[in-house]
């Protein structure tokens, strides 16, 4: 003892020189662990971030390709209407009417035109539908107009049969002024051609391009930053700040836009197809849409109302650019907080550490202080296991299997009486299935090993002879510290969760009316079998079917024949496919086969049969036969086909094809 130095002083001193000795190395370890930590988490983020912001470019691609494509299909079917062809044959008041009629029936399903209309050759309106405040209007004749200064009725004028005009995404002009509130519209047009080859006007319809805007912003509304849509000159047509959009549609805002307030992130963006890259400004993600396709044309647009546009413009030259922007300063925000949450954890560590530290100094620990924590918590205890739902029990049992103790509730479970259990073989009393005996006769090893098993979901019998799946958690408990004494645990029955978790997975992935998978788990499947294809190098075909003139069955017998149309038309293919395919439901009379491990040529093959066992398919409704068609698109998988739209935009473009040849037919690109 230190001269002059009281015993509880002394006593203090050794126990902050023990506590000290314990706490630097901890602190130095810490230390080292929490940098490296923090490093890891900041990088792992920024990674999260890139990935995140790619998938959604991609998504929004995604989208708006396949948006375009529908609205090019509607207007190559509003071209076909027959209604039309009467109308251009004999135009009386008579079936101008049908064909109003036929046009906003068109409208009022479809829901995202602001104007249907057919022009005839001289730019005169013969037929226009208003759609407005969710309805949709035939203007009447006296209100109809000329269009023939218009540059989307005259560079659509200008195309060949079958040709598609699509206009600049611009606003749209009333009265020689930009309506306001801003209505973003894009134009896509068609000449109508007779069977002489004259031109006898063109339809043109006014899609409402606020419908593709919203649904890419519900797509970004998950992103890091703010998401913008660029046109081809770097023209905001979406920002983050209302006031940049549409800058060259005003005279006195021809210098806002994005390529001047970020030139170096342009010139970069409008080089390449897609991409990502930081630079000072931030983290910049962005990818190419390219709205104009093989035989369908655009033009430079016009922002006055009765200008023409400049010059023709092709796929390569008409583009938007989607771009995810995550500033600087949104990032080193995101860094920041980690820093600062990781610098509290850090002290509430160190603290930690401190506390820990001087415990370890206190050495002695009265027994009988230990000793009634100890009885206090095994009647703690007990009450609990006494008072468990009625669909848990505890169990103990011996290393042999004889139970030693079981609580209450396993009576209802098991059916059987507390005294008839104890006593008796773990075996003896849950009724385990065959299979499942063995799951749980490893388990009791690695217990007799002292080692603690997984958690078992084991199937059994239950008192009404039906097979119900049981919870088991049990580990081993040692009495001397090494040789395992006996097992003890917790179980319960989750028959009704597993079912629901069966039901809800289902209803996730199936397709409601037809019973095959439903377009997200078919593309996530696609996806799946696109890697393991380049992994394995073997054979996949990926194939889209579309019922030829499905609207005709829903307008002659209704849509619950339509229905049944669908259901008998998954049920044929299915029938045709092996257990090895997949079939999945992509759209309203759109479906996919996915076909593994097939050559090209086997491919057309079995679409071939597909086609064939169709059109010999003859549905029975209400006493009437109703028979129909299917075009069918199809490609293989080739190596350079990174994501499932590369697969499906080549089959989608054989699809077309197919419906452009004559329908009722296979096309393979």
């Amino acid at each position: 003892m230190i001269p002059g130095m009281k015993k509880s002083t002394l006593l203090s001193w050794k126990i902050g020189k023990k506590a000290l000795i314990l706490f630097m190395p901890l602190f130095a370890y810490f230390l080292v662990m929490a940098v490296i930590l923090v490093y890891v988490e900041i990088d792992r983020d920024r990674s999260v971030v890139r990935d995140e912001e790619k998938h959604h470019v991609e998504n929004a691609n995604l989208v708006a390709i396949i948006e375009l494509r529908t609205i090019i299909s509607d207007l190559l079917v509003l071209g076909s209407f027959q209604e039309l062809d009467v109308f251009l044959k004999n135009p009386n008041p008579r079936n101008r009417e049908l064909l109003g009629a036929a046009f906003k029936k068109f409208s009022e399903r479809k829901r995202v035109y602001d104007q249907v209309r057919f022009l005839d050759v001289s730019g005169m309106e013969d037929v226009r539908i208003n759609y407005k405040d969710g309805n949709p209007e035939i203007v009447a004749l006296s209100r109809l107009q000329s269009k023939a200064l218009r540059y989307y009725f005259v560079d659509t004028l200008k195309l060949g049969k079958d040709q598609i005009f699509v206009s600049p995404m611009d606003l749209n002009i009333e009265k020689g002024e930009v309506e306001r509130p801003f209505k973003p519209m894009i134009r896509f047009g068609t000449p109508i051609i007779d069977e002489a080859g004259r031109k006898q006007g063109v339809v043109l319809l006014n899609y409402l391009a606020s419908n593709l805007l919203d649904d890419l912003d519900k797509l970004h509304e998950k992103d890091y930053g703010d998401w913008m849509l660029l046109n081809q000159d770097g023209y905001w047509l979406k920002s983050m700040r209302q006031d940049k959009e549409w800058g060259f549609m005003f005279k006195d805002r021809k210098d806002v836009s994005f390529s001047k307030e970020f030139p170096d992130a342009w010139k970069r963006i409008s080089l390449e197809t897609k991409g990502q890259f930081i630079n000072d400004r931030g983290l910049f993600t962005f990818d190419t849409i390219n709205p104009v396709g093989e035989n369908v044309l655009s033009s430079s647009g016009a922002g006055e109302a009765y200008s023409p546009s400049e010059n023709e413009v092709f796929s390569r030259d008409y583009y938007w650019k989607i771009v995810s922007y995550v500033s600087s300063q949104s990032l080193a925000n995101r860094t920041w907080s980690r820093l600062w949450r990781w610098l509290l954890f850090f002290v509430v560590l160190i603290l930690c550490l401190v506390l820990v530290s001087h415990r370890l100094a206190l050495s002695q620990v009265q027994r009988d202080e230990a000793d009634r924590a100890l009885r206090l918590s095994e009647e703690k205890h007990r009450r609990l296991i006494d008072g468990l739902p009625e669909d848990h029990f505890v169990f103990s049992r011996e290393i042999d299997g004889t139970l030693s103790y079981i609580s209450p509730a396993a009576e209802e479970l098991l059916g059987l009486k507390l005294d008839e259990m104890i006593g008796r073989q773990w075996n003896d009393v849950i009724k385990l299935l065959p299979g499942h005996l063995e799951l749980s006769a490893e388990s009791d090893g690695l217990c007799l090993e002292n080692k603690f098993p997984p958690t078992l979901e084991l199937e059994y019998y239950r008192p009404d002879g039906s097979v119900g799946i049981i919870e088991i958690h049990k580990h081993p408990v040692c009495e001397d510290g090494e040789s395992v004494a006996y097992i003890e645990g917790i179980a319960r029955d989750i028959t009704e969760r597993k079912e629901l978790e069966f039901e809800l997975r289902r209803l996730a992935t199936i397709d409601p009316l037809t019973g095959i998978f439903n377009r997200r788990r078919f593309l996530e499947q696609v996806s799946l079998e696109q890697g393991r294809s380049r992994r394995y190098e073997h054979g996949l075909v990926f194939i889209l079917l579309d019922l030829d003139y499905f609207k005709r069955v829903n307008d002659t017998y209704g849509h619950q024949a339509g229905d049944e149309v669908l259901k008998a038309f998954a049920s044929c293919c299915q029938g045709q496919l092996r257990d090895t395919d997949f079939m999945g439901r992509v759209g309203g009379e759109e479906f996919g086969v996915l076909l593994v491990e097939t050559s090209g040529t086997e491919g057309v093959e079995i679409a071939e049969r597909l086609r064939r066992e169709v059109s010999e398919l003859a549905i029975e409704f209400e006493g009437k036969s109703i028979s129909f068609t299917v075009s069918i698109g199809l490609t293989t998988f080739e190596k350079d086909d990174l994501f499932v739209k590369d697969l499906f935009k080549k089959a989608d473009d054989a699809l077309y094809l197919a419906k452009e040849q004559g329908r009722d037919r296979v096309v393979r690109v």
